[in-house]
Order: structure tokens, then C-alpha cells, then sequence
């Protein structure tokens, strides 16, 4: 892993505070929450007061600045998670997942520490809006995934991730943006570039990457569930 921090700015407080709602939204229940990044522990601290069993986790514990009362787990992300299986209701993985030299292991240890019934919310820069579409026509690179970047240490973007979820064993159930951006002007260009069959996704997953909340966004949010079932999508993909 890259020897920086991952550290939230304070900007990004309000990409947390919406990663919450969100999860609040579809968790009626509280439970024991893994915020995965940490970071200085603005979200872990917001869940313990909004009644979860917030356990924050970070690769570099020292940055902490959150709740005097909750001790922060040191974790690699490129390694095996130090939680049991099935140990946790839930787990929030906000803008990390680029941060990770492998992201599919990190989301089949999720898989593997989360509990039936459980949910994964994880948000990352959106690489398929609108106007990274434009700019990539333009000059053929992902601006999120730049050399000056370097804490972005792989390129896992909407689309791929996608894939990856179905294939570690999860079921995609929303995909939510905090904000749109744009006019009359974006909202029919979304209209020419929604995606089919043709992109070998199952039709929800198509209907949710063509809304106004993914080609109108900067920043995306994934809401999954785990499956036991192997989904016809995942086995085909695995034979192919």
C-alpha cells in the first residue's frame, strides 16, 4: 500500500455524512458497523452517536482525531481483514476502495466478515459520468486516476466494480449519488449514452448505471447485499 495516509479532508465531511444517511436509510436496525477507512473518524464517531457498534479501522490509527472512546483497529487493507466471519451487520468503505493495490480481495474479505442479511455502502469517483466521458473522448485518461494521483494506487471504477461486486458475492441494490450536476443539455445526452444488454450486465444494474445519479455525478455510492446464490450474471462471466 501506498506509504501516505488516506486522510478525509474536511471537505469531504459532507460525502460521509450523506454515506451515513444513506446507510441509516436502508439499515432500520443498528448493529456493528466497520468503517473501513476511518480516516480522522468523522463517520465512525457520527454512527456511534446515531446508535450503531462503530468499530473504525485504518491503516494508520495515529491520525485519529474521532471519539475518545472508541479504539481504532490497525488494518491492511491489501491483507486479510482481523475480524471473524460473519462478525459484522455492516460495513462502510468510503473512497478507499482506490487506495488498494487489490481491490477484489478487499471485497471478498467484506464478503467474507459480513453477516447474512447484511449491507455493504461504498462510494468511489465516479468514472462514467457524463463529463468524464467527455473529457476521456478529449484526452483518452481518467482524470480520477492521474500520476500526480498517487494515492490512487488501482483504477477500480463504476462500471468494473459492478462486475467485481457479482463476482465476490454480492447482490447490487442501489446505486445513489449525493448530488447531480448539469442542465437541460446533460440530462439528453444521458438519454444516448444509458447502457443494455450489451454491456453484459444484468438489467437492474443497467437501469441503475443509466439514472441521472450516476451519469450526473461525481461521486457514486454502492449499496450491497451479500448472496449465497451464484448469480447466472457471475457464472457466466466466470466460464467466460
Amino acid at each position: 500500500m501506498n506509504d501516505a495516509p488516506w486522510e478525509p479532508s474536511k471537505g469531504t465531511a459532507g460525502l460521509l455524512d450523506f454515506a451515513l444517511r444513506v446507510l441509516n436509510e436502508v439499515c432500520p436496525s443498528r448493529g456493528r458497523l466497520l468503517d473501513i477507512p476511518t480516516g480522522v473518524g468523522h463517520l465512525a464517531t457520527a454512527a456511534r452517536k446515531a446508535g450503531w457498534d462503530a468499530v473504525p479501522c485504518d491503516l494508520y490509527p495515529e491520525f485519529w482525531e474521532g471519539d475518545p472512546d472508541l479504539d481504532v483497529v490497525r488494518c491492511d487493507f491489501n491483507e486479510p481483514l482481523p475480524f471473524d466471519e460473519a462478525s459484522a451487520d455492516a460495513i462502510v468503505h468510503c473512497e478507499g476502495i482506490e487506495h488498494v493495490e487489490n481491490p477484489w480481495q478487499i471485497l471478498r474479505e467484506f464478503r467474507r466478515v459480513i453477516r447474512p442479511g447484511g449491507t455493504l455502502l461504498l462510494s468511489l469517483p465516479n468514472t462514467v459520468d457524463i463529463r468524464q466521458r467527455l473529457r476521456m473522448l478529449r484526452r483518452c485518461f481518467v482524470g480520477h486516476y492521474l500520476p500526480g494521483v498517487p494515492e490512487h494506487v488501482n483504477r477500480m471504477g463504476t462500471f468494473y466494480l459492478c462486475h467485481a461486486l457479482l463476482r465476490t458475492g454480492w447482490a447490487i441494490r442501489a446505486i445513489r449519488s449525493r448530488r447531480m450536476y448539469g442542465g437541460v443539455l446533460y440530462r439528453a445526452l444521458a438519454r444516448f449514452l444509458a447502457y443494455d444488454e450489451r454491456c453484459g450486465l444484468p438489467p437492474d444494474v443497467c437501469a441503475m448505471l443509466s439514472s441521472g445519479a450516476v451519469l450526473r455525478a461525481r461521486t457514486v455510492y454502492f449499496v450491497a447485499t451479500p448472496t449465497d446464490v451464484p448469480s447466472p450474471h457471475a457464472a457466466s462471466l466466470a466460464a467466460g
